[in-house]
């Protein structure tokens, strides 16, 4: 048996992927550098309390970079979290060297150094920080295939990705409707391409050469805005390379107070209605000017949602329902925010677990996204909260520790704002 020491470390700077950049988003051949140590195996026993933050693992495949016949690694989670017990996970690392290891040295944390004859050489590994690290059940099926692939020797070359409305979808993504049809060109060292998008918007190359690439991606009536993405592919990796598209549609329109005047800084912001697609569109957000005007460009064709909200307020959203077509120009629309809904004084008292009256205590009621003003308790641990007439709230005490508010309470749950109707609202700390 053939034991490793694995020392997964949060510095980004070490090796390759050095930072958290769109590549963590992609998949397993992206990610994998040539000197890279890449296994699958399972979590089978953590560390005693004062003896580190190690975890051995029993290998149960090896895929590269580890010497055949190893059964056993330690591996230290450092910057990446911890382990579940029992958990098999696929994961890489990177820059090995040789050191020994005995036991009884975690004590004096001298261990790193130590040699002990009786132990055979371990192998120390260091990772970055945004490592592939996927308990089983969360690796994709084309990232089993490509290590399998990598182990055997031959590994696929390709660049593939979505062509999406309204923002880029990074690989597993969802929230965003495909482009079907969509032209994507492939620029790379030595060829290049021309491939059309499917009906889920998405695209693929194979056996494409290592080298610098740029992709761009048309579509009649669309517009990429000019953009293109550049990147580099490794010898024996991929790309997963998301492209999006939008059009030259226009939303526009004003807001303004029941009493019809303008509702200046009100938040605006719109979603495809489809609940499929609740991915957030780019630059779909916004607030009005001085006289209550709001407008967006490049807007996609489809059905939206818009929803607005006065400025400062925490009623809920004011929605309108609209759909626009490619490249339709939509002005002239009007919301009028709904009146305030009148508020009640609901009383609360806040003990501690002995009784006693809390003062001193944060208190507010939280109706969905709505929530009140936070009051402190009085000597008597009463706070007397305005909450809207007709909406169900939930109450939270917090407790100031050390300068800041934790959350040690919860009571008075499906309260109505409708007044004092069952007497004090009581909140123990308990």
């Amino acid at each position: 048996m053939r034991l490793l020491v694995v020392l997964l470390l949060g510095t980004a700077g070490l090796g390759w992927g050095t930072t958290c950049g769109p590549q963590v988003f992609g998949p397993l051949c992206q990610q994998v550098p040539e000197n890279a140590i890449l296994f699958f195996g399972t979590m089978v026993e953590k560390a005693p309390p004062m003896q580190g933050h190690w975890s051995r693992f029993a290998v149960k495949e090896i895929f590269q970079g580890l010497p055949p016949g190893t059964t056993e690694v330690l591996v230290f989670p450092g910057g990446l979290g911890e382990f579940r017990l029992g958990g098999s996970y696929l994961l890489t690392a990177d820059h090995w060297k040789t050191y020994s290891w005995h036991s009884r040295t975690w004590d004096r944390l001298k261990w790193w150094w130590e040699f002990e004859r009786h132990w055979p050489p371990l192998i120390r590994l260091q990772t970055w920080s945004c490592a592939y690290l996927r308990e089983h059940f969360r690796v994709p099926q084309e990232d089993w295939a490509y290590a399998r692939e990598l182990r055997d020797g031959k590994p696929r070359r390709r660049i593939y990705g979505t062509v999406s409305l309204g923002g880029a979808l990074w690989r597993g993504g969802t929230g965003l409707p495909p482009l079907a049809g969509a032209m994507v060109g492939i620029h790379g060292p030595t060829r290049s391409w021309s491939v059309a998008a499917d009906e889920n918007g998405q695209y693929s190359v194979e056996g494409v050469d290592p080298g610098k690439y740029w992709l761009e991606a048309e579509a009649p009536g669309y517009s990429s805005k000019g953009e293109t993405l550049e990147f580099e592919l490794n010898p024996r990796g991929c790309r997963f390379a998301p492209l999006a598209m939008t059009a030259a549609g226009t939303l526009a329109g004003r807001v303004v107070q029941p009493d019809g005047s303008p509702a200046k800084r009100a938040s605006v912001w719109y979603r495809f209605a489809d609940p499929k697609w609740r991915g957030q569109i780019e630059e779909s957000s916004t607030t009005t000017n001085e006289r209550g005007e709001f407008s967006w460009n490049d807007v996609p064709p489809g059905e939206f949602v818009v929803e607005v909200r006065a400025f400062g307020s925490d009623d809920p959203y004011t929605t309108m329902r609209l759909k626009l077509g490619l490249n339709e120009v939509r002005q002239g629309i009007v919301f009028r925010l709904a009146p305030t809904p009148p508020k009640r004084v609901v009383t609360v008292r806040v003990s501690w677990p002995d009784g006693r009256p809390a003062q001193g205590i944060a208190v507010f009621g939280e109706s969905g996204e709505v929530r009140s003003e936070r009051l402190i308790t009085g000597a008597d641990g009463i706070a007397k909260l305005p909450v809207f007439a007709g909406r169900r709230y939930s109450v939270f005490a917090s407790v100031p520790v050390d300068g800041k508010w934790t959350g040690a309470g919860r009571g008075a749950n499906g309260l109505r704002g409708s007044g004092d109707r069952e007497g004090t609202r009581p909140i123990s700390l308990g």
